[in-house]
Order: C-alpha cells, then sequence, then structure tokens
C-alpha cells in the first residue's frame, strides 16, 4: 500500500510519499503534525481505506456533564443506523419478491404457473393418446409378413418403435421391392462366373475367310465349268464312274480323254490345296457354332432380387450369340459355293458383335448375389429394418396420429412462451433472494462489529488496574437509550469527571482506541492507523504503558499481511527513541532506514521542511550520545522509572561496543533493574519504592566504576545534565 499526501504551503515539499508499513515523524510543537494528520485522514478515505486516528481524548470520547460520564456509544450508534437501513432495503426486497412469486403459484388462478400447469395437463392427455396410437402401431408392425420385420415379435413394444421413429422414412417402389426380395431371399449354392472365352465371334476369322474366298488357281483347266452346280455334277460323276463305263446319268460311253480332263480338273495341287482349307475352315465354324449353340446360361438359383435385371441382360447377350451364329452361316454358304479356279466376293458382316459387356454386366450381378447369400443375415436385417421403418413413417401418417401430435406441439409453444415468461423472474427471484441473503449477511456482519460495551469495559478494566485508582462502570440511559461509563474509585465512590486529569482521560481514549483496533469491524480491513501525539501524561507507568501497547501494535503490522500502515507523528525526543530503538537495532530484520520510514519536520520562517532519515548516523535516537540525551531529560522530568529503559540501551551500547563480559558482576539488584526489567509491559510491576532518580543514577555509576569506567560515566553524565535541551518536553 501506497499513500501520496498532497501537502499545502505551509510544506515546502508539494507531495509526501508515504510507501513502507511503519513510519515515524519526530516534529516539535508547531511543525504541522496535526495537520499532516488530517491530510492523511482525507487521503485515506478518498482510496476507501480504514483510516483510524487517535490524537488525545478528544478524538475520541465525549464528557456529559449532566450525566457526570464519559460516553463510548457513538460507533455502535452508526453501525445500529447502518442495519436499520439494510433491514429497510430487505423489507422493500421481500415484498418485491412476494409480488414476483405470485407468478410461480400454481393456486391462484391467472398467474403464470397455473396457465403453464393447464397447459401441463393438455400435454400430458395428449402423451397418453399418442403412446396408445404408438402402442396399437407397434402391434400392427410385428404382424407384417407374420412378423418378419422384427426380431422378435413377442418382445416389441411401443418403447421400440419410439426409437425407430427417428430414422422412420418412406422407401420407392423399387426399394420396396429391393428390400423384400431379400428378406425372401433363400439359402444356396454360389454361383459360378460367366467364361467370356465360351463366345465365340465370326469377326475373329473374317479376315481368315475373306483370305480363302479370294484364293484361286491360275492355271487354265482342260475343261470349262461354266457353273458351281457343273462343277459340283462333275465332282460327283468322277466319284461315281471310270473310263468306258456307261454314265448313270445319259447313258453314253464314258470316254477316256473327258475322263481324264475332269480328273485333271480336280485333282491339281493348288486346287487341292484351297480346297483342303475350305473344309478345315468349314469344320472350324461348325464346331464354333455348336460351341454358341450349346453356352447354358441357366441360373435359376439367382436369388429374386437380381433375377428380373440378370435375365433382361441375358436375353441382350443371346442376340448376339444369334448374331454370331449368323454370320458363322453367310461365312458357310460362301465356303460351299467357293470354286478353285476363280476369286469369290468378300464378306461384309452388317452387325458387330459385342459379348464383353454383356458377360460383365451378368457377371456382376452373380457377384452381387454371391456377396448377398455372404452376408444374408446382415443383409436381411438391414432389410427388416428398412421396411419396419418404411411402414412406421406410413403409420406416423395417419391423421389421427397428426391430430395428437399436432395438439401436443400447441401446448409445447404455448408452454414455451410461459417459460420464456417466467425464466426472467426465476432469475430476478434467485437475483433478489441472493441480495436478501447479501443483506442478511451483512447485517450479522454488522452486528458482529458493534463494539460489545460489556467486553470493552471489562478489557479497559483489566489494564486500567495498577495504572490508576479507578474504574470504568457500564450504565445506560433509558431516557435516550444512550450507553455511558461512570468513573468510580477503589472505594466504589462515582468520581466528578472534572476532576479527571488529562493525562487519565486521555488512558481512557487510549485503551478504547486500542479496544477499536481489536474489533471484527477493523481487524481483517486494510487500514491506516495515525497516532498524533498519544503521551502527554505526566505519569510515567502510564506512559510506559502506552509505549508498550504501541511496541506491540508495531510489531503487529510489521509482520501483518494485511498492508496496514502505521504512522506515530511526536514531539516527545524520548518517547520517540524508546519506540524505534528495538527497530533500528534488529539486525535479523536488514536495514531498518530501508524497511522503514523516518521522517524529521521542521519549521524555518513559517514553513515546514518534512527530512527523510536515510540512515542511521543521521538520526539522533541511534547516536549512543542521544541515549545519555534521553537519560538527562527523564532526570530532569523526575522519571525514574522511565530512565530504566535508556540506561540498559547505554549499557547494552557499551558492553558490545567494548566486548565486556560480566558487566553486572554480582550486583544482582542493577541486573533486575537495567537488564530484565526494561524490557516489556514488566517495567509497571517494578518496584521503585525508596528508590528515586538519585538512586538510579547512582547504582548506573557503580556499575561503570566497579568495571573500572568510571571515568567515562562522570564524563558523559556530566556533559548531557549541563547541556540537556528542554525544548523539546514543551506541550
Amino acid at each position: 500500500m501506497c499513500l501520496e499526501i498532497y501537502l499545502p504551503e505551509l510544506y515546502d515539499d508539494n507531495i509526501l510519499v508515504i510507501d513502507k508499513s511503519l513510519n515515524f515523524f519526530y516534529g516539535k510543537n508547531g511543525t504541522g503534525k496535526s495537520t499532516l494528520t488530517n491530510l492523511i485522514a482525507k487521503n485515506g478515505d478518498q482510496n476507501d481505506l480504514a483510516v483510524l486516528t487517535f490524537q488525545g481524548f478528544e478524538s475520541v470520547l465525549g464528557e456529559n456533564d449532566l450525566l457526570n460520564a464519559v460516553v463510548i456509544g457513538e460507533h455502535n450508534k452508526k453501525i445500529e443506523l447502518q442495519i436499520k437501513n439494510k433491514q429497510n432495503k430487505k423489507n422493500e426486497l421481500k415484498s418485491e419478491l412476494t409480488e414476483i412469486e405470485k407468478n410461480f403459484d400454481v393456486t391462484f388462478e391467472g398467474s403464470t404457473a397455473y396457465e403453464l400447469k393447464l397447459h401441463d395437463l393438455n400435454i400430458s392427455i395428449g402423451e397418453k393418446k399418442k403412446n396408445r396410437f404408438l402402442t396399437d402401431l407397434a402391434r400392427k408392425i410385428t404382424m407384417i409378413d407374420n412378423g418378419l420385420l422384427v426380431e422378435n415379435a413377442r418382445s416389441y413394444n411401443r418403447n421400440n418403435l419410439i426409437s425407430d421413429i427417428p430414422n422412420a422414412k418412406r422407401l420407392s417402389e423399387s426399394e420396396l421391392e429391393k428390400y423384400s426380395n431379400i428378406i425372401n431371399a433363400k439359402v444356396s449354392s454360389k454361383l459360378k462366373a460367366i467364361d467370356i472365352e465360351l463366345f465365340k465371334s465370326p469377326e475373329e476369322i473374317l479376315q481368315r475367310v475373306n483370305g480363302l474366298l479370294v484364293k484361286y488357281v491360275k492355271e487354265k483347266p482342260m475343261i470349262s465349268v461354266e457353273s458351281e452346280l457343273e462343277e459340283s455334277f462333275l465332282k460327283s460323276g468322277l466319284q461315281l464312274h471310270s473310263i468306258g463305263a456307261r454314265c448313270k446319268f445319259c447313258g453314253n460311253i464314258i470316254d477316256g480323254k473327258r475322263y481324264s480332263d475332269i480328273k485333271t480338273y480336280f485333282d491339281a495341287d493348288e486346287v487341292k490345296l484351297i480346297d483342303v482349307e475350305v473344309e478345315k475352315l468349314k469344320a472350324k465354324i461348325n464346331q464354333d457354332i455348336v460351341e454358341l449353340e450349346n453356352i447354358n446360361l441357366n441360373f435359376d438359383d439367382i436369388q429374386k432380387s437380381f433375377k428380373e435385371n440378370f435375365e433382361h441382360v441375358k436375353k441382350q447377350l443371346m442376340l448376339e450369340v444369334r448374331k454370331a451364329i449368323n454370320g458363322y452361316q453367310i461365312f458357310l454358304n460362301a465356303l460351299d459355293k467357293k470354286r478353285p479356279y476363280e476369286a469369290t466376293e468378300c464378306i461384309e458382316l452388317e452387325e458387330s458383335i459385342s459379348f464383353k459387356s454383356y458377360v460383365d454386366n451378368l457377371n456382376d450381378y452373380i457377384v452381387k448375389n454371391n456377396n448377398l447369400l455372404e452376408n444374408l443375415d446382415e443383409n436381411q436385417k438391414i432389410a427388416k429394418e428398412n421396411l419396419r421403418k418404411h411402414y412406421i413413417a406410413i403409420g406416423l401418417e395417419e391423421q389421427e396420429y397428426k391430430a395428437i401430435q399436432d395438439e401436443i406441439d400447441k401446448n409445447q409453444i404455448k408452454k414455451s412462451v410461459l417459460e420464456s415468461r417466467l425464466t426472467p423472474l426465476y432469475n430476478q427471484a434467485i437475483e433478489i433472494k441472493k441480495q436478501i441473503t447479501d443483506i442478511e449477511s451483512a447485517i450479522t456482519d454488522l452486528i458482529s462489529q458493534t463494539l460489545s460495551t460489556e467486553r470493552l469495559v471489562v478489557n479497559i478494566n483489566k489494564k486500567l488496574d495498577g495504572l490508576v485508582d479507578f474504574t470504568l462502570v457500564l450504565q445506560t440511559n433509558t431516557t435516550n437509550n444512550l450507553e455511558y461509563y461512570e468513573i468510580k474509585n477503589k472505594a466504589g465512590e462515582i468520581r466528578d469527571i472534572s476532576k479527571l486529569s488529562t493525562g487519565e482521560k486521555n488512558l481512557i481514549a487510549f485503551l478504547y482506541f486500542i479496544e477499536l483496533l481489536n474489533s471484527v469491524e477493523y481487524r481483517a480491513k486494510k487500514k491506516i492507523i495515525v497516532f498524533d501525539d498519544p503521551m502527554n501524561s505526566n505519569d510515567d507507568t502510564v506512559q510506559y504503558f502506552i509505549m508498550a501497547e504501541l511496541s506491540r501494535i508495531i510489531k503487529l503490522v510489521k509482520k501483518d499481511t494485511n498492508d496496514d500502515i502505521f504512522i506515530l507523528l511526536t514531539h516527545n525526543i524520548f518517547f520517540y527513541s524508546g519506540l524505534v530503538y528495538d527497530l533500528i537495532n534488529d539486525r535479523s530484520s536488514g536495514n531498518a532506514y530501508n524497511l522503514n520510514n523516518f521522517f524529521r519536520l521542521l519549521k524555518f520562517d513559517g514553513r515546514v521542511s518534512i527530512q527523510k532519515v536515510t540512515k542511521k548516523g543521521d538520526d539522533f535516537t541511534n547516536t549512543y550520545d542521544s541515549l545519555w540525551h534521553e537519560l538527562a531529560l527523564l532526570y530532569y522530568l523526575d522519571k525514574p522509572r522511565m530512565m530504566l529503559n535508556p540506561i540498559r540501551r547505554i549499557i547494552e551500547s557499551f558492553v558490545i561496543f567494548n566486548g565486556i563480559e560480566g558487566f553486572y558482576k554480582d550486583d544482582g539488584e542493577a541486573k533486575r533493574l537495567f537488564n530484565v526489567n526494561s524490557h516489556g509491559s514488566v517495567e509497571c510491576e517494578v518496584d521503585l519504592v525508596g528508590k528515586d532518580k538519585e538512586y538510579i543514577i547512582n547504582k548506573m555509576k557503580t556499575l561503570f566504576v566497579n568495571n573500572n569506567y568510571g571515568c567515562h560515566f562522570n564524563k558523559k553524565w556530566k556533559y548531557w545534565k549541563e547541556h540537556c535541551d528542554t525544548s523539546s518536553l514543551a506541550h
């Protein structure tokens, strides 16, 4: 936490930065300490920090002459007002909540919740009708094809049907037929693929046939043959007759020369070669025709789902086979007419012949057929599901179901509209309830923050015991319900508050302020704690007690994690020295001047200079001589009890510097006075009866003399006793 205090013209600087947890200001009266305190308080308020300032009795308590008492009720009265305001706000919110919650009352006719309930009822009635319809539809599905569409006709019910609805859709006629065929498919052997090699095409030998047709014997024969018929007649006659025999056709004697010429016509080598080739080719053609005619395309076992398409393609293929056979017949006719001594015109097939596309198509169906058989169970399961969902889709298209669903949907829409109205109201109700809870929590918090005046008076009286001869007694004025404290002495008598000294009033205020710091309201808050000249009592016991309490607060702030800021402003040099001594001499925490702020307030020509002390040598409280100066001041003020602390620190510094051991020797009383009893609040209890300031100084002198340092003591004491600056003691 860091404070930036903008300073008025009274100060030389424009801004004061307080960036440490512990801050100490020393300045004489009139150096602007109170002004600075007010500026710090204002800065804290602007930054939403809790600022607690102690500026004496008047800053905390008030005197009531009529009651003859001190009043400590302002803090509680402020909190009570906050509680009342929050309670009023809570009541407003509860009224608002009541109006909102009427919308959620189902018993209130006309409320949103009441209308919502009616639509819920209509939806419930519609759902019952819908369930009855779906139950009946599920039963009908189980009866289609004798239950073939479901796995188990006995167990298939409405719930199963509902799970099928999201994917229910009508099938096309072709899909319907396809899935029906799959369902009815029977287990059979796989079909063999059709061998394309079985299909012989005349196109394959067309070139060979034409080559033979144009081939002829170029040598002229001895006889002239006019026609194919004549040539056939001669060939037959040659086989049936011999020379000199009578012709079986005409009855004439066979002439030898004629017979020889005819035989030569047919027996020529080239002629024989042509005849042989013709016969071979005709045999090949006849063989191809036989093979084509013997091709078996009977696939009766093909599944019904493929049969129609398969048969259609098969017909196309058989047409191609017929075209091939016709082509072969043309070849045979041409070869039969072939004459060896003349070329025959080449043949041209009028239609092309293609087997492959049809065979491939048929083989595709065979593969599909075999795949179907291979995954028949899975395929039939898929087919059943698709057919079942087809008939479900048809059922859901019925007018009765549509009317039921439309009624449900209509009520659902109205319900959604009403719910959309309730949602912001519901959220608003939640927010209001949260606000009420927060307010109740805040009220509880405020109640816990109220200072328990009963506990407060007990705590203050515990600390007053041994310091003063009176206690506080809690009283209540019934007229204005104001709590106040009467002052009662040890004899039980009520003391006149006008007789209380400034120091006594200051002590009461100081103790109240300490209790305020310990209250729940401020304990966990980030806060600025300011003490502006808290020491104004002439009672050294009380002063020592106040120093001990402030030292305790300093230690708490030093180790606190709340980023609290502690600020002390004082004009009292020995008070300042006593508070910061342990802090600047604590070697375990590092350099005190880097970890804390020490300021000097100096006034010149009506303006105040704020000087920061940054090293030990510049701080008068850190020098050995300053301890002697403090001792001389306390001696001057006749404060024997408070003299113990600087004496302890003088002895500690002297012993450490000179490396002396056993400084107290056997002087137990001196050790008890200067060593043990000057470290805390126990100084308040040390017995100094009969021991005035001279006794204490002499006891200190004896220690130095016994350690052979009497001259050192005499020199220091003489100097500071004569040069003691008492100007800082004015108040």
